[in-house]
């Protein structure tokens, strides 16, 4: 699992696409301002709760809230669950 930024549009597989790989991005909701934003488990989601991840489970942060609707984008690998 790697997680290099966030697409800036939804496209077609194959297809090119922008991706954000650093700076603030926004859209989101409910995010807690200064929290850990982490890649979900539902693809192209995120969580701030990694409590139902398990063994198996890679957590993989890729940023934090900067505010309700918005994040810092900082993508690092944080471990697998094993």
């Amino acid at each position: 699992c790697n997680v290099v930024g966030f697409a800036l549009a939804n496209t077609a597989v194959g297809a090119a696409v922008k991706i954000a790989q650093v700076g603030q991005l926004g859209g989101f909701s409910s995010l807690t301002a200064g929290g850990k934003v982490f890649a979900s488990l539902t693809a192209g989601g995120i969580t701030q709760n990694i409590s139902s991840f398990s063994t198996g489970d890679v957590i993989f942060q890729v940023g934090f809230a900067t505010s309700t609707p918005q994040i810092a984008i900082q993508p690092m690998f944080v471990m697998e669950l094993g």
